[in-house]
């Protein structure tokens, strides 16, 4: 016999809030699912009832019914997620600023992400995305293609 949990209790203006979303076209669907899970729970369900009826697993009602019983509405929302360390912080992005303000090598009028990356020993790369995320328009170097006519009739 499957062991009973704690009946969810959610207060009308709660309940309306979960319905309001679940009712926005623009609700996000992880949302969504999360808004009928509690929506489902809410009173005496059991959590493998509910997830047999949703076609989600059990472990997923219990999580997020937990979650709402905790935080309440915020506990729906996605947590924060480490995602991929910073290489170039912005001890780099300041090196870079100062440099752009310096004269650029012999034979340039400006800095190109090429120059200004060896200059200070990191990846062009960096510079560009540092050049796109602060809008600086770097020197580009372009192939020099001949002019003229192909020399065919």
């Amino acid at each position: 016999m499957p062991r009973r949990s704690k009946p969810l209790i959610c207060s009308e203006e709660l309940k309306n809030q979960l319905l309001e979303l679940v009712n926005d076209s623009h609700t996000e669907p992880r949302l969504l699912e999360r808004c009928r899970i509690i929506l489902a729970c809410i009173g005496p369900h059991r959590a493998d009832l509910v997830a047999q009826e949703l076609g989600v697993n059990v472990c997923t009602v219990l999580k997020w019914r937990e979650r709402f019983r905790k935080l309440g509405l915020e506990g729906l929302q996605d947590g924060k997620r480490s995602g991929r360390p910073v290489i170039y912080g912005e001890e780099v992005e300041a090196r870079i600023h100062a440099k752009l303000a310096e004269t650029p090598p012999d034979g340039q009028d400006r800095w190109d992400g090429r120059s200004l990356a060896r200059a200070l020993g990191i990846s062009a790369d960096a510079v560009w995305r540092y050049a796109r995320k602060h809008n600086i328009l770097l020197a580009r170097k372009r192939l020099r293609t001949t002019g003229g006519s192909s020399g065919k009739s």
